[in-house]
């Protein structure tokens, strides 16, 4: 569909931008949905990487032949960060949460 206004002519499109807000144009905002959750996903598994993971990888030489009580803690740790990651519970089985 195009509209004439003097001599410009405008085009109908599916979406459409506003203040960086994609806004379909049957307003169901499933676009908008899926690109924040998209990139929401993205630096939840940034920052546990950044944080949580990278903290217990640091100079993990120094956990050989430690107890089976100490290093199980920081396997609780990295396994709730997977948890938060892949959205599952703890009792779930694997980490897709469509399995549950």
């Amino acid at each position: 569909m195009t509209l004439q206004l003097g001599s410009d002519t405008l085009t109908a499109r599916n979406h459409v931008r506003v203040l960086g807000v994609t806004i379909s144009s049957d307003l169901s905002l499933e676009k908008r949905i899926s690109k924040t959750c998209a990139a929401d996903l993205y630096w939840l598994r940034t920052l546990v990487h950044a944080y949580v993971t990278s903290r217990v990888d640091y100079c993990n030489i120094v956990y050989v032949g430690a107890p089976n009580t100490i290093t199980d803690r920081l396997q609780r740790v990295l396994n709730a960060a997977a948890r938060v990651v892949s959205d599952t519970k703890k009792y779930d089985r694997g980490l897709d949460p469509s399995a549950r």
